[in-house]
C-alpha cells in the first residue's frame, strides 16, 4: 500500500474551506462550541477578514457559500453545483480551476438535478447511481417548483441553469480574486500543512496505520491502493475517508490537530475513552438517539423526524457518537443505516464497573428503583460524571470515604470548587454523604451506579440488521 502525503491540494482546500467558514461565521462558531473545540486564533483572524474585507465580492461570497434552508436541510450552492472535493484531489489551485472551467454543462445540470431529486424524494441517505439518472431540459425547474426551500436560493439555482458557462466563468474569476486577496493570509497555513504532512508521513511509515486505527478499523488495508493525506488546516480536527469514482484510490483527509482528537476519542486510554462517552451522552438528543437505535437501525432522516431535529443537527450528533465508537454504519438496499456497536456497549459496562469498583456489588432490591429510573431517564448520572473532575472524585470515593477538605487536597482543587462538584454528584445520586461528628463524609453510591450500569447501557444493545420500513 502506498502512502502519499500530497501538499498540492492544501491551497485549494484551505481557500474553499475558509470562504465557507467566513460566510457562515455564526454556524462555524456554534459548530466548534458544540464539540468543545477552539478555533485557531489565526483562523479567527482570517475568517473575520473574509467577512469584513471590501476586497472580496460579498454578493458572490454569499451566493456561493452561504447556507440556505432547503427541504429541512441546509445546503450551499457551490456544493450543489460542483463536487469540488472530487475534482480538487491532489491538484494545485490552478489545476483545480482548469477542472472547473472544463466541466461539461450537462454534468453540472445532472449534479444539480441528482442532488435536488434526492432531497425531494427524501432519499438523502440512499445511494442512487448517477449513471441511472436521466435528465431532460426542464427536469431541474420542475423539481425546483416542487421542493420546499428559500425562494432566493431557488432563484440562484435557476440562474445557474440558465447560463451555466457564465456561472462557471464568474465562479472561477471570483475564486482567483479571492486567492489573490487571501494568498498572504493563507500561506502560513499552507506551510504548516506541508510540514505537518511530512511529519505524519514519517509517522505512518514507522507505525503503519496505528495513529488512526481506532477510526479506520472497519476498512480493510488490502482495499487501499493509495491514501492521499491533505491536511485541512482550516477545519483542523477533520477526519474523512473517501474513494475515487473507480473505487481504486482511497483519500484520507486528516486535520492538523488530528492526533489531539484521536487521543480524545481513541481506545488506547480506556479512562479517557469512557469520559468522552459520558460527555457525549450527557446531551439529551444523543441519549435519545441511542434509545431509538435500540428499537431498530435507522437512517439519519428517520432520526431527524423522530426527534424533530434538522438533518444537519442529527448528523452532528451521530458523528459524535460514531467518533466515540458507540454506533456504526451498515448498508442495506442502497441505504446507509446507523446501528449500535454492541461490543462498545459491553466495553463501556466493563470499564465503568472497573473504574468505580462495581464488579462485585450486588444491587439491593430495597432501594428506591423508581428514583433510580427517574435519574436514569433524566441522564443526571451521566451528566454528573461527564465532567473530568467529578469523574475523578467519584473514582476516589469508590476506594474510600473522604471529607471535603481531604478531597480538595487530594484533587488539588479549592474547597469551594470541591463543594460545587459534590453538590452535583449528591443530587444525581452518584455519591452519598453522611455526618460523623462535625464532619460530613462522602462515598460513591455503588448501589445507584450499579443499578445504572446494569439497567441502562445493556438496553441499548441490538440484534443484527433485519428489515426496515422506509
Amino acid at each position: 500500500m502506498a502512502i502519499v502525503v500530497n501538499g498540492k491540494s492544501i491551497e485549494t482546500d484551505n481557500l474553499i474551506m475558509s470562504l465557507f467558514m467566513g460566510s457562515n461565521l455564526s454556524y462555524t462558531n456554534e459548530l466548534y462550541d458544540r464539540y468543545n473545540l477552539k478555533l485557531d486564533k489565526d483562523v479567527v483572524k482570517l475568517i473575520n477578514y473574509i467577512d469584513s474585507s471590501n476586497k472580496i465580492d460579498k454578493t458572490m461570497l454569499q451566493k456561493l457559500f452561504s447556507r440556505a434552508s432547503f427541504k429541512f436541510q441546509d445546503i450551499v450552492l457551490f456544493n450543489l453545483v460542483f463536487n469540488w472535493e472530487e475534482i480538487s484531489y491532489a491538484k494545485s489551485f490552478q489545476e483545480f480551476i482548469v477542472c472547473l472551467e472544463n466541466i461539461d454543462e450537462n454534468t453540472i445540470k445532472k449534479n444539480i438535478y441528482y442532488r435536488l431529486l434526492r432531497r425531494y424524494e427524501g432519499k438523502e441517505e440512499q445511494e442512487i447511481p448517477k449513471e441511472n439518472v436521466v435528465i431532460n431540459n426542464n427536469d431541474v425547474f420542475d423539481v425546483l417548483l416542487k421542493i420546499e426551500g428559500e425562494a432566493e436560493y431557488k432563484w440562484y439555482v435557476t440562474e445557474v441553469c440558465l447560463d451555466i458557462k457564465g456561472f462557471i466563468s464568474k465562479t472561477c474569476e471570483f475564486l482567483r480574486e479571492c486567492k489573490n486577496v487571501l494568498d498572504s493570509k493563507l500561506k502560513p497555513f499552507n506551510i504548516r500543512g506541508e510540514v505537518w504532512g511530512e511529519k505524519l508521513k514519517v509517522k505512518i511509515q514507522e507505525e503503519g496505520l496505528t495513529i488512526v486505527q481506532s477510526l479506520v478499523e472497519d476498512f480493510r488495508e488490502e482495499d487501499y491502493k493509495k491514501i492521499y493525506i491533505a491536511p485541512r488546516i482550516m477545519d483542523n480536527y477533520a477526519f474523512e475517508l473517501d474513494t475515487t469514482d473507480d473505487k481504486k484510490d482511497v483519500y484520507m483527509f486528516l486535520g492538523e490537530n488530528f492526533e489531539a482528537i484521536n487521543d480524545m476519542f481513541g481506545t488506547k486510554n480506556e479512562a479517557s475513552w469512557i469520559q468522552s462517552v459520558l460527555n457525549y451522552l450527557s446531551d439529551n438528543s444523543r441519549f435519545k438517539i441511542m434509545t431509538l437505535l435500540k428499537e431498530k437501525p435507522m437512517i439519519r432522516r428517520e432520526l431527524a423526524e423522530a426527534l424533530s431535529l434538522s438533518n444537519a443537527t442529527v448528523t452532528h450528533h451521530t458523528t459524535a457518537l460514531y467518533l466515540v465508537k458507540l454506533i456504526k454504519e451498515i448498508k442495506e438496499d442502497n441505504k446507509i443505516y446507523l446501528t449500535i456497536r454492541n461490543e462498545s456497549v459491553d466495553k463501556f459496562v466493563d470499564i465503568f464497573k472497573r473504574e468505580f469498583n462495581l464488579k462485585d456489588i450486588k444491587i439491593n432490591t430495597n432501594i428506591n428503583l423508581e428514583q433510580v429510573k427517574a435519574e436514569m431517564e433524566s441522564i443526571e448520572i451521566i451528566r454528573s460524571l461527564s465532567d473530568a473532575s467529578r469523574y475523578e472524585i467519584t473514582k476516589l470515593l469508590s476506594q474510600r470515604e473522604m471529607f471535603g477538605t481531604e478531597l480538595a487536597t487530594e484533587m488539588k482543587l479549592s474547597v469551594g470548587t470541591i463543594s460545587h462538584h459534590i453538590k452535583i454528584l449528591v443530587t444525581s445520586g452518584a455519591i452519598n454523604e453522611k455526618r460523623v461528628g462535625n464532619r460530613i463524609y462522602y462515598e460513591t453510591n455503588k448501589e445507584i451506579l450499579s443499578s445504572f450500569i446494569n439497567e441502562v447501557p445493556p438496553t441499548w444493545q441490538v440484534a443484527s440488521l433485519t428489515s426496515h420500513s422506509d
